[in-house]
């Protein structure tokens, strides 16, 4: 077990109050799960309401995109999802991962020195490596109408790398942490508070205005725009975000085409 504290429930929801913060309530805090954000899905069709979050010291099958696995010790990281419920009808939605991203971004550069990136579609980095991953998945109604509570739901999944300091070597040339980056041995109560904060801002950006209230932000981090890239390993330009949420990729012949999914690198060093 790590010599760092384990996570202080109590201590979260004194300073979530005191911050004022909407997302945090009600938390549900736990030692292992196989999944928050199965968690987090599983209780927005039972009923659960907007705010509701679900951390775990520990993660069995955590996940990231394309059924990627995410990797943290107990009390190293800071794993949680956090239950949204939308105003808008699911295309409203189509690029909100990234202001979820952004969020995650604001939050992790409050603490660092080295400028925080975001490499779309879902990780933070800063000194060049992953700091944290974000994972957003909908349940909305067929008819598309958010209207039905225990139906329309988006749940924001997040995994930040807070004191780990060696990390297994599947990953250890390209994953960071907090600590490594300077921050010190930094509470991950107040953490939480901090992303909380950062997702409420976002979630309510984007509901007002939709990607346009994220895309110069997005532009102003963007880790990959004006970059040399492939995509499920063919080369060509990343030429920033379409409003849709996908990348826009320029083929060598200069034909731009948008790109949804599918495993992205950069190069060098990614």
């Amino acid at each position: 077990m790590s010599g760092h504290p384990a996570f202080d429930s109590r201590h979260f929801a004194e300073l979530r109050r005191a911050a004022g913060v909407g997302l945090g309530d009600p938390f549900t805090a736990c030692d292992q799960t196989e999944s928050t954000m199965d968690d987090a899905l599983s209780a927005a069709r039972a009923g659960a309401p907007h705010s509701a979050t679900f951390f775990a010291e520990q993660q069995t099958r955590g996940r990231g995109r394309r059924g990627d696995r995410w990797i943290c010790a107990p009390r190293e990281g800071l794993t949680f999802s956090v239950l949204l419920r939308p105003a808008h009808s699911a295309p409203h939605y189509s690029a909100f991962g990234l202001a979820a991203g952004l969020a995650v971004r604001d939050a992790v550069a409050l603490w660092i020195s080295e400028p925080a990136w975001l490499k779309w579609p879902n990780d933070v980095l800063a000194a060049g490596k992953k700091l944290a991953g974000v994972l957003v998945e909908s349940q909305f109604p067929s008819g598309g109408d958010p209207g039905c509570e225990t139906r329309s739901a988006m749940v924001v999944g997040i995994g930040v790398n807070v004191h780990t300091r060696e990390f297994p070597e599947s990953i250890s040339r390209i994953a960071t942490s907090l600590n490594l980056l300077d921050a010190g041995e930094l509470r991950r109560e107040k953490l939480l508070v901090s992303l909380l904060t950062a997702l409420e801002k976002r979630f309510n950006q984007y509901e007002s205005f939709g990607f346009s209230g994220i895309s110069e932000d997005f532009e102003r981090y963007d880790a990959l725009r004006d970059r040399s890239i492939s995509v499920d390993g063919e080369a060509g330009m990343a030429r920033g975000i379409d409003p849709s949420g996908a990348l826009r990729f320029e083929a060598p012949s200069g034909k731009i085409r948008l790109v949804h999914g599918g495993s992205v690198l950069s190069s060098p060093g990614d």
